[in-house]
């Protein structure tokens, strides 16, 4: 399973959970694509979190404030939250999941 969404903050919390069996559950927000994945995009992604997490690390980067909303990202049993745009790697995967749900990164 892999999960991913924004927490906190003035904005609206919203969720997209990939399952084992490739279904896209959103909580939240509309206007998120609940299609399937493909085998290839998520053997992609799956790959994408199992190289990266692991080097991730929460942060509330210098600059942002307490009513910032947080972007997650949990899988692998790890829970990586940050608010801001200092770590690269988070955003950069934070963003392929993004992506593959159509949300605008």
């Amino acid at each position: 399973m892999i999960k991913f969404g924004s927490s906190g903050g003035t904005m609206a919390p919203y969720a997209v959970t990939y399952s084992a069996s490739g279904a896209v559950i959103t909580s939240g927000r509309s206007g998120i694509s609940v299609q399937p994945l493909s085998s290839a995009e998520d053997q992609r992604l799956s790959s994408l979190v199992q190289n990266g997490i692991d080097k991730l690390k929460s942060e509330s980067c210098p600059g942002t404030f307490p009513d910032e909303s947080a972007l997650f990202i949990t899988a692998l049993g790890k829970t990586i939250t940050v608010r801001g745009s200092c770590e690269p790697g988070f955003t950069k995967l934070w963003n392929a999941l993004a992506k593959s749900r159509g949300l605008s990164t």
